[in-house]
């Protein structure tokens, strides 16, 4: 068994698995040279950070624009590693707010 800080060490190496189931590679030998370890009786921060509930985003939000083409979003997206048909390797998208149209 590894001591108490190293199961933190592996805990955070394997971004934050749980300890029964980092135990249960160490079980099955799916990875091998793998120490098991103690299971602490502490919780991680971050993952019960991680868990913690959201509260959902408003559906109803008020819209700025009052007509159309008075609030334009847009955004670019690139480099992509496939070019287009046309050789590029960026593209970019306007929506308009009022009438949610690309």
């Amino acid at each position: 068994m590894v001591k108490d800080e190293d199961s933190w060490l592996w805990h955070y190496r394997f971004g934050h698995l749980n300890f029964r189931g980092r135990n249960q590679l160490v079980d099955k030998d799916m990875i091998l040279g793998l120490p098991k370890i103690e299971i602490p009786n502490t919780v991680c921060d971050t993952c019960l950070l991680g868990r913690q509930p959201r509260n959902a985003f408003s559906s109803s939000t008020a819209s700025i624009s009052k007509e159309l083409l008075n609030v334009v979003y847009s955004d670019v997206c690139g480099p992509l590693e496939v070019l287009s048909l046309g050789g590029n390797k960026y593209f970019i998208s306007f929506v308009d707010e009022f009438s949610r149209k690309l």
